[in-house]
């Protein structure tokens, strides 16, 4: 037979043990009664005899209740004497109504039950418990009936064990369902079933923490509870919402992107998992520990700075696809931008011990952001061609380009009539001119007076082409710039 269940099976035969019934009262004082109940020597059944005769001489005798009671003091006294301490027990025993204890017990238990939901097999225990509590009074009430005093002591003392008892039970319980509710409240995934299996787990690990040394079962539920692996699912699933929640609420890390948050949830997933695997281990309650978020700041700072790289990377591999520059150009470019944002990054964080920059900027001993990023539009100028470099970085002109648009042609329309045609036609023009001017800018801004060239020669083009389409509009454009109806002139 297994362990757990020998255990039981003795702790329900002394649950319902006692004896069938009880010793009737006017049996109480007769000597074969006595000597049927405890099974008493032929010695010891002659001197009952004489200890019985004297008693029932003294009652009779005995007119005041003091003097009975004296008299029953002594009689008691020579009836221990006579018997030993097992036969004592067994007779006392004898005078318990198993009745009137069973539904004492019963009807406690009832009402102890909704006091203390605790786990059902536990319930057991809270039956023996009570089982044996409830013995224990009625047995003292009957051996010391006729010593008044020390029959209250015994019932106190009996009183408080109880008490004291059932304090400890009552504050397991209330430490169980303070962990479930205060670490359950993030976990809306977490089912009935799941909430009750994690309740049960932590209920007897406190009853194993705390006072049950002499509960050998515990140890047996908790082994079954951690065999099925269900237990620390539920955990991590209880521990994972509730850092989620912590990171969201955050005022610095809930800021973050919502990779870059994983990413830190799991770091202290498993910074915080560790010590829980421990606690199972060991069979410990579970403990969720106060997370310190100061490293964790920093931490998710970096993760945000390598999540945002790795965001610019997968874009810029998309726009080198777009530009065709093929996998030599492609990786060269990748390197350089990569190792220029390392490079700008270093700098600012230490200005005066900034070394070992980029091979590929090759910066020298200046290490300055502005001369890093100067050498950088040089090497990217070297790499690509202006087209290239307009089709992988022209996208963030867009927004600026198109409100300058937006304001000459409102300018424009405030004098003149145009139709959604000519509108169209000048803002493609428009738009030619000023991302062609921009990305020159860009392109050559290691060198101011190249870029200053390329924009005047273009700047001549443009409004070459832009008096060739107005006429071809019907607007006269005067060499005076002057504007009205009739004549516009580029500024």
């Amino acid at each position: 037979m297994k362990k757990p269940q020998l255990f039981w099976l003795v702790l329900l035969c002394t649950c319902l043990g006692g004896f069938a019934q009880k010793l009737p009262k006017e049996k109480r004082y007769d000597l074969n009664t006595i000597s049927n109940t405890i099974n008493v020597t032929p010695s010891q059944k002659k001197e009952l005899a004489i200890a019985l005769e004297q008693r029932k001489k003294q009652l009779s005798k005995a007119l005041e209740s003091k003097n009975k009671q004296n008299s029953e003091k002594t009689y008691q006294l020579q009836f221990e004497q006579i018997l030993n301490e097992k036969q004592q027990h067994k007779f006392y025993d004898a005078l318990i109504d198993p009745v009137k204890l069973k539904q004492t017990v019963e009807k406690e238990y009832s009402r102890l039950l909704k006091e203390l939901p605790v786990p059902k097999v536990y319930q057991k225990v809270l039956k023996y418990k009570l089982r044996r509590y409830s013995y224990q009074k009625a047995f003292s009430y009957q051996r010391y009936n006729r010593q008044s005093r020390l029959r209250e002591r015994k019932q106190k003392e009996l009183r408080i064990q109880w008490n004291q008892w059932v304090g400890k039970q009552r504050k397991v319980l209330r430490l169980s369902k303070s962990f479930l509710k205060k670490n359950s409240t993030n976990a809306t995934a977490l089912s009935l079933v799941e909430k009750q299996s994690i309740f049960t787990y932590q209920f007897y690990a406190l009853v194993k923490e705390q006072h049950a040394r002499d509960l050998e079962f515990v140890d047996t539920v908790l082994q079954e509870l951690l065999a099925k692996e269900k237990i620390k699912k539920i955990a991590k699933k209880m521990l994972s919402a509730k850092i989620v929640a912590i990171v969201a609420g955050h005022e610095n890390l809930g800021k973050l992107d919502t990779k870059s948050r994983k990413k830190l949830g799991k770091v202290l997933l498993d910074s915080q998992l560790k010590k829980i695997m421990k606690a199972f281990e060991e069979k410990k309650p579970i403990v969720f520990e106060k997370i310190n978020l100061s490293p964790a700041v920093k931490t998710g700072r970096e993760f945000a700075l390598i999540e945002k790289q790795q965001q610019k990377v997968k874009l810029l591999k998309m726009k080198i696809k777009k530009a065709k520059l093929g996998k030599k150009r492609g990786t060269q470019l990748l390197a350089l931008v990569v190792e220029k944002d390392k490079a700008i990054a270093t700098a600012r964080k230490n200005k005066s011990t900034a070394k070992n920059l980029s091979n590929l900027i090759g910066t020298g001993k200046d290490n300055s952001p502005r001369k890093i990023e100067m050498a950088y539009q040089k090497s990217l100028a070297e790499l690509l061609s202006k087209k290239e470099f307009a089709t992988i970085f022209g996208d963030k002109y867009d927004n600026g380009i198109s409100e300058k648009i937006r304001e000459q042609i409102k300018s424009l329309k405030a004098n003149i009539t145009l139709t959604k045609e000519q509108e169209k036609e000048i803002v493609a023009l428009m738009l030619s001119y000023y991302l062609n001017e921009s990305v020159t800018n860009d392109y050559y801004s290691y060198d101011k007076r190249t870029a200053k060239k390329k924009n005047a020669l273009a700047r001549y083009r443009f409004q070459k082409k832009y008096s060739e389409l107005m006429k071809g509009f019907g607007i006269e454009v005067s060499s005076t710039r002057a504007v009205n109806n009739r004549t516009f002139q580029w500024n």
